[in-house]
């Protein structure tokens, strides 16, 4: 948009002149952004406003760090009636999937459902290979999917006793195996407890760095497990299209990972498919590609950006 003559600014939602870029603003979009005071003012200064969201907001599963907020009838009713307060007053839903745009759309004057897609000259930096003779195994993620490393556990405990030439590493949570409450602290709780060694932890990175860092992690294959609950249906693929732009094979759930081109359901599924990759150098180069050029071909976000871009400006 910037590149058609609009300007744009980012901001977040706690910044002291908050107010002064609404009054600057023509369209104001709130990215999973829970303010009714700002909507309003928004909309008292006849700005146009959206709201961007990309996962269930008013029911987490009972390993997110959100879940209390969310238990029990009482909670969701407070978390209804305050969705309901900020859609039905913005012009515009935009959400990732179907089952979002189903759920919370319809309180909005209209909506879209915008895909997660690449953008190219974020993503794409320069690979840096495994000159090793490790092979790195690798899952990324934040803290509300301690259940997903919860389920995936048993098999990783499996592939790291089978090949002790893995390294598993995890980054963004996970914690370390140690003694000192410092570092349990910074780390968290070691949820691999009771594993081989042969791994390592990654502290969470920001979003504008990680590129940068995934391409340099030199991983061999990558992981994306999801538990089959209600919260992770609402969940947008994201992972598998930043393991596939580093060319980077990677084994995803088969309920949810639609687009992926290796997946597994049942725990011996998951222990073949990363044992296949383990041990096929070859394939992992294969798919890797593979991967890569699907995503290419169909999740760069310059292909799709005008559907964004009509609904901003036909609202």
């Amino acid at each position: 948009m910037q590149s058609q003559g609009h300007k744009i600014i980012l901001s977040s939602n706690d910044d002291k002149h908050t107010e002064q870029k609404i009054d600057w603003a023509d369209i104001i979009i709130f990215q999973m952004v829970f303010s009714l005071e700002l909507i309003k003012y928004a909309k008292q200064k006849n700005k146009k406003v959206v709201f961007e969201c990309d996962d269930l907001i008013h029911r987490v599963s009972k390993t997110h760090y959100s879940y209390e907020e969310t238990k029990g009838i009482k909670n969701r009713l407070k978390w209804w009636k305050r969705i309901y307060q900020c859609f039905s007053r913005c012009d515009g839903f935009i959400s990732t999937n179907k089952n979002l745009d189903n759920l919370y759309g319809r309180f909005a004057k209209k909506s879209l459902i915008f895909d997660n897609y690449i953008d190219l000259p974020h993503w794409l930096k320069e690979y840096k290979p495994n000159t090793t003779d490790r092979v790195r195994l690798l899952w990324a993620g934040s803290t509300s999917h301690t259940g997903d490393l919860q389920m995936i556990k048993p098999v990783i405990d499996k592939i790291l006793n089978k090949y002790p030439q893995v390294q598993f590493i995890y980054v963004g949570t996970g914690g370390i195996r140690t003694d000192d409450l410092h570092a349990k602290f910074i780390y968290g709780d070691d949820l691999f407890r009771g594993l081989p060694n042969n791994r390592e932890s990654m502290l969470p990175i920001t979003a504008k760095l990680w590129p940068y860092i995934l391409s340099t992690l030199q991983a061999d294959i990558a992981i994306a497990p999801l538990e089959k609950n209600d919260f992770n249906k609402y969940k947008s693929q994201c992972k598998y299209l930043e393991y596939s732009i580093n060319k980077i094979p990677s084994v995803c759930s088969k309920w949810f990972y639609t687009n992926a081109d290796i997946t597994a359901d049942t725990q011996q599924e998951w222990i073949d498919k990363i044992s296949s990759l383990i041990e096929n150098k070859e394939e992992r180069k294969r798919l890797g590609k593979q991967a890569y050029k699907k995503v290419l071909k169909n999740f760069d976000i310059r292909t799709h950006i005008k559907d964004w871009q009509d609904f901003l400006e036909n609202l």
